[in-house]
């Protein structure tokens, strides 16, 4: 076995310590240079779009994990989703007042009615 390898990327021939590992025992086809600088160019929304195709693809899986962790935690759960609602509605005046409306309005029903 060879000591070096050659980077498809670049086509230097270099030491395999210059090679990230591949998760099969061998190096990825790459050097390290030439991944950062992808990883670099790809940025954060490279990151933001890799995660959305995660969470399309584990959708159900996310879900089920979410609502397990919402039941071990209530304390915690209440303090996140408290911070976000106001967040929201902070962000989107007119929706909550929208949604607020319908709420109140939806409630004086239900006491007029006795229920």
């Amino acid at each position: 076995m060879s000591e070096s390898k050659t980077c498809t990327t670049c086509k230097r021939s270099l030491p395999l310590g210059e090679y990230h590992a591949d998760g099969r025992g061998g190096k990825r086809s790459e050097c390290k240079d030439c991944a950062r600088a992808k990883a670099k160019a790809k940025g954060r929304a490279g990151a933001r779009a890799a995660e959305a195709k995660y969470r399309e693809r584990n959708r159900g899986e996310l879900a089920e994990r979410q609502a397990a962790w919402r039941l071990a935690h209530p304390e915690r759960w209440s303090v996140i989703n408290n911070r976000a609602v106001k967040a929201w509605r902070k962000a989107n005046p007119e929706a909550w007042s929208r949604s607020n409306r319908k709420a109140v309005k939806a409630w004086r029903a239900r006491q007029h009615t006795g229920q």
